[in-house]
């Protein structure tokens, strides 16, 4: 039952994943019937499988050998559907519980301060705030976590996000782009309906005046967040990040990165932007030392390979003393 429902909204077997060839198809099938997550989800893994077993089977009838045999042997190396499966299920799941408790516990958090802040006109005990704050946390975090980790997926890189070894785009997916801008003009028209309320007109003029400073501050969060994501720009070419952005342009070599960190939770919850924050340090051929703050939200299309970059860059320049590189 629970697997069924991991699987919405659409459960079945992608038709448009068949190749033609039954003994591949039987394998993605057995190995679709044991993922996680919608079809959009699922593809992710099962273009993967049907990738490396079509490449497999194009050997060999280039070098024109045994056909099963050379499957067989693919599908021995790529591995057994239900173990691809297992891995699979076992990263959503971790995602969805790390995205459902920090999500879920802010805006838990958030409406708990609304409350607070109008218990000048409401009367609510402290187990009704409690229990609010319960079921605020669990709804919404597992909510938003399902539609994140088991419906919307993360955007695949296409050819020309990587032009060549050590050559590589990151950017924001087109329909990120489109709901940033959605983004900007509703809380951007909402932003002026909350200061309007300063003065006691509006839709929001009967609001108490902290609940309305607060939202002030959260608005203006997520308008700079998507401002942030429609500017985004980066990409790698000859040992060089060509960054741009909010906070101008830079080209920052691999040899120039002192460090990459992750800020704390009180910077992160301040800093006008959401997701990962990363705090990177360079020095220019000046010697000056430079910092720059970078989101990464799940949807930057090779976010993931920017942050190994960043990393295994500052790991390379760390002197033996700081050095706290895995081997």
């Amino acid at each position: 039952m629970l697997h069924t429902l991991l699987r919405l909204p659409s459960p079945r077997f992608p038709t448009d994943m068949r190749t033609g060839d039954a003994r591949i198809d039987a394998y993605l099938e057995t190995l679709d019937s044991a993922l996680a997550g919608s079809a959009a989800v699922r593809r992710r893994t099962l273009l993967e499988a049907r990738d490396y077993l079509l490449e497999a089977l194009e050997r060999a009838r280039t070098d024109r050998g045994d056909e099963n045999t050379a499957l067989s042997g693919a599908i021995e190396d790529f591995g057994r559907a239900e173990h691809i499966a297992r891995d699979q299920r076992r990263v959503c799941a971790a995602s969805f519980w790390k995205l459902g408790w920090r999500m879920g516990l802010a805006f838990a958090a958030m409406m708990l301060i609304f409350s607070l802040l109008g218990l000048g006109k409401l009367t609510m005990t402290w187990q009704m705030l409690t229990f609010a704050f319960v079921f605020n946390a669990l709804f919404f975090g597992t909510f938003v976590a399902f539609f994140f980790v088991y419906v919307f997926p993360q955007p695949m890189p296409t050819p020309q996000d990587a032009s060549g070894p050590g050559r590589f785009a990151v950017h924001y997916p087109r329909l990120s782009i489109r709901m940033a801008w959605c983004l900007v003009i509703v809380f951007g028209a909402m932003q002026i309906l909350l200061a309007c309320s300063l003065i006691g007109r509006g839709l929001f003029g009967e609001w108490p005046l902290p609940i309305v400073i607060l939202m002030l501050l959260l608005n203006a969060k997520t308008i700079l967040a998507a401002i942030d994501a429609l500017f985004f720009q980066a990409h790698i070419e000859a040992d060089t990040l060509h960054l741009g952005g909010l906070g101008g342009r830079a080209n920052i070599k691999r040899e120039q990165i002192v460090s990459v960190i992750t800020p704390g939770l009180l910077f992160q919850l301040l800093w006008p932007t959401y997701a990962n924050i990363r705090r990177m340090t360079w020095r220019d051929d000046a010697g000056r030392t430079h910092r720059r703050h970078i989101s990464l939200n799940r949807e930057l299309i090779h976010g993931d390979r920017l942050m190994a970059w960043l990393e295994g860059a500052a790991c390379e320049n760390a002197s033996p003393a700081r050095a706290s590189c895995n081997a």
